[in-house]
């Protein structure tokens, strides 16, 4: 997708007028997609460089320690002219030691980082019922109603995944028998559960479950949240065929401000 600089609405990408406001799009905007890929490049790139000057600094260590241990065995056999190169060195080899530990640990906690979105924007969403935050890059949408739905949403960083916000239809006001009922109908259909856990969405308990479904012989990996509010069920089930730990940062950006009105 493309954004009009005129009005901001959202066009296809090979688009040539303005879906809202009719002006020619220009050639030279880039969609979300590309400046994702831009952006990511970006960071790949910085990570590069500092890995690079990593192996520069331990390759510079090499070469003075070399030189010490060269001069070391010069002082075997003039110890009078050269008495504290030993104590030199030590001190040298620990200086250098902690620079180098300390780059590799800034080095680690950038990848890290930026493995799980690093500098991400968000945009919002809100209608009657809900509202919550996401990763800018999402399609999101409100839902027909059909089965409980209320939202369906779908974004692809390493890989499609795909969100579905659904209520119950009839009033709710215990979890565990909510979740209870709801493992027993996912389970019924052949989707595995592999653990669950207790967390918190809009001030109120959650239960988080990972599971497995197998459709069409693919394997679809998947992050349900659970909870009630207003007497009312609630059930935000990400799915995606790739590995959810790639997803998560964009994952909790939605559930942890997710709010019922």
């Amino acid at each position: 997708m493309k954004d009009c600089i005129h009005c901001g609405a959202e066009n296809e990408d090979d688009a040539v007028y303005c879906i809202n406001c009719g002006i020619k799009l220009k050639k030279a905007a880039i969609t979300a997609k590309e400046k994702d890929a831009k952006e990511r490049a970006i960071k790949a790139a910085k990570a590069v460089k500092a890995a690079k000057a990593v192996k520069a600094a331990k390759e510079k260590a090499a070469k003075e320690r070399a030189e010490i241990i060269d001069a070391s065995k010069y002082e075997k056999t003039n110890i009078s002219s050269k008495p504290n190169l030993k104590e030199r060195w030590n001190k040298q080899n620990n200086s250098r030691k902690l620079l180098i530990g300390f780059v590799s640990i800034v080095i680690v906690g950038f990848l890290i980082y930026f493995a799980y979105g690093g500098f991400t924007n968000t945009e919002h969403y809100e209608d009657n019922n809900i509202s919550f935050d996401y990763v800018k890059g999402w399609h999101i949408e409100k839902a027909d109603g059909n089965l409980g739905r209320i939202v369906t949403g779908t974004y692809d960083f390493n890989g499609p995944i795909s969100l579905s916000v659904a209520k119950s239809s009839n009033p709710v006001d215990n979890l565990n028998e909510f979740k209870t009922y709801w493992e027993e109908g996912v389970t019924s259909t052949g989707t595995k559960i592999q653990s669950s856990k207790q967390i918190t969405v809009d001030g109120t308990s959650a239960y988080a479950i990972d599971s497995t479904s197998t459709e069409n012989k693919t394997e679809n990996n998947q992050y349900s949240v659970l909870f009630i509010k207003n007497n009312v069920g609630y059930v935000l089930l990400f799915s995606t065929e790739s590995n959810l730990h790639s997803y998560r940062r964009s994952i909790n950006t939605i559930v942890e401000s997710f709010h019922v009105k």
